[in-house]
């Protein structure tokens, strides 16, 4: 299954959003995979018309399903991940739709502070809804998925054998979704 992993910026997107990127992206100093904020499952099409699933700000703070998205090239990496099996995600995801998005779970997930201070409040945080990272392991059937950063969720996937980067094809219109 192909996945997008987002490092672009989001200029694009309102002030609370842009402050919940920056506090993940604080929380994600200094890892590998630290640049990126976002992660959506691509479940067909081609990168001037991805049909993608996650849970988003963008998309009325829920998990959706097949949105048809033109992907930005310079601002996503595209990794195959050929042990992950899109038809389970998409059952997944339409099983999910409309259930609501985090972004304090998101928040939780990436920066160590925002988790100890839900964790002395007594909060569940997975109750708190869904976040693109936790959505995305979960439809693939990750265990720990709703403690996964976008970072962490992405170290998850390049440990998984025959994972690799098509960003430059997938762009070049030789792969599709």
């Amino acid at each position: 299954m192909l996945t997008a992993w987002f490092y672009g910026d989001h200029k694009e997107e309102g002030l609370m959003d842009r402050l919940g990127v920056q506090v993940i992206r604080l929380g994600q100093t200094q890892e590998q995979y630290g640049r990126y904020t976002h992660v959506e499952a691509i479940h067909g099409g081609t990168w001037d018309d991805a049909v993608l699933s996650s849970a988003s700000v963008r998309d009325g703070r829920k998990v959706r399903t097949e949105a048809h998205v033109r992907l930005s090239p310079g601002k996503w990496s595209i990794w195959n991940v050929p042990l992950w099996d899109r038809e389970r995600s998409v059952a997944w995801f339409r099983e999910h739709r409309g259930k609501r998005y985090s972004m304090l779970g998101a928040a939780a997930s990436a920066a160590w502070p925002v988790r100890a201070a839900l964790g002395v409040a007594r909060v569940d945080i997975g109750a708190l809804g869904q976040w693109c990272s936790r959505s995305v392991g979960e439809s693939e059937g990750v265990a720990g998925a709703v403690d996964m950063s976008v970072s962490e969720l992405a170290a998850h996937v390049w440990s998984l054998p025959g994972t690799e980067d098509v960003t430059v094809p997938f762009f070049g219109g030789v792969i599709r979704g």
